[in-house]
């Protein structure tokens, strides 16, 4: 008699309420979405879909989406809502446009903005530079201008100035009077009675109705330390520059003036419409009253003779100096005038 084998009980498995329990829970949350998606609770993702046009009545201006910095190139990304991914436009009523609102983004994508452009606001044909214009620095230097970018630590007055503003350079030195001590200290005192009336420095106009072409912007510069311990070390030196358009004669001036350390002061000009402009000039220092200065010995005393430009102006200046051995003259010359001839012991002084 065979045996008879005891039947096996299968072993249920729970691969199926593993898979259940997730998607009645994913298809639960996506219903609940999708009613608050429907009644408006929340927002799609994408943005609400552009309307097929203008509400009847109105004109679709199109505007700036964000903002856009001065002497920069629009782009169609310029115009573009980025909750939306299209053009954002306004949509103002037909009696209520302006005449110089551009209406088409075909009229705006690709000119250069003359200045600085907020978001939210139409375009108008004033606020670009000319068709053609370069975008950066060079497109906002005015024709005929050359653009320089100027350290600020070296100009007074400049961080107050924005885009367009005109203004003057002054460029002021004191008179050294080192080099006339010692020896020719006859001469210092000459030259002390001839720049008396007119102040003790000179200031020149060097940039006359320059435009600021960019205000006052922060730059990093590397700067690169080394040392035993940490090695090679580079980090960013803050510097301020400002961009300046002036005349190309007044290039060579103005860095003549940095370079001999001169300070230098920017002055604003009037920003009203009826201001003159560039026939308003700011005069510089007076002038010194140009004079020729000449020392001599007589009966071992040393004098100093001071001849003005124009003798008929004042009358003639002899100075007391130090004693000196006979024989020894000096003569120098003041602010470009020719020197006068020197005199001997035995000639009189001039009248």
């Amino acid at each position: 008699m065979a045996a008879i084998r005891p039947r096996q009980r299968r072993r249920s498995s729970s691969w199926g309420m593993w898979i259940g329990v997730p998607m009645f829970l994913l298809l639960t949350a996506g219903a609940a979405v999708g009613a608050l998606l429907a009644t408006g609770v929340v927002p799609w993702p994408w943005g609400e879909a552009a309307p097929s046009g203008p509400p009847p009545g109105s004109v679709a201006i199109p505007s700036a989406a964000k903002p856009i910095p001065a002497y920069t190139a629009v782009k169609l990304e310029h115009l573009v809502d980025p909750k939306t991914g299209q053009i954002k436009w306004l949509y103002l009523p037909e009696d209520g446009v302006p005449d110089a609102a551009l209406r088409s983004p075909t009229q705006i994508v690709g000119r250069v903005m003359k200045r600085d452009k907020s978001a939210g606001y139409a375009f108008q044909e004033s606020e670009f530079l000319p068709e053609g214009t370069r975008s950066g620095v060079a497109g906002g230097t005015p024709p005929g201008k050359r653009a320089l970018t100027l350290d600020t630590s070296r100009i007074g007055g400049i961080h107050a100035l924005q885009a367009g503003d005109h203004l003057d350079l002054l460029a002021s030195a004191p008179i050294d009077e080192k080099k006339f001590r010692g020896e020719n200290a006859g001469l210092l005192q000459a030259r002390n009675l001839a720049s008396s009336a007119v102040g003790q420095a000179d200031v020149r106009v060097i940039v006359h109705d320059g435009v600021i072409v960019s205000p006052v912007t922060t730059r990093g510069i590397p700067t690169t330390t080394s040392s035993l311990t940490e090695g090679a070390r580079t980090t960013m030196t803050p510097v301020q520059e400002v961009v300046i358009a002036v005349a190309p004669e007044e290039v060579a001036p103005l860095n003549e003036a940095f370079a001999l350390e001169m300070k230098v002061m920017a002055v604003a000009r009037s920003g009203h419409p009826d201001d003159p402009g560039a026939e308003s000039v700011t005069p510089g220092s007076k002038a010194p009253q140009k004079t020729t200065v000449t020392e001599f010995i007589v009966g071992g005393k040393r004098e100093t003779i001071v001849f003005r430009r124009d003798p008929t102006e004042a009358d003639l200046n002899v100075l007391p100096a130090e004693d000196e051995s006979p024989g020894s003259t000096d003569v120098e010359e003041v602010e470009g005038v020719s020197p006068a001839p020197t005199l001997s012991a035995n000639e009189p002084p001039p009248n």
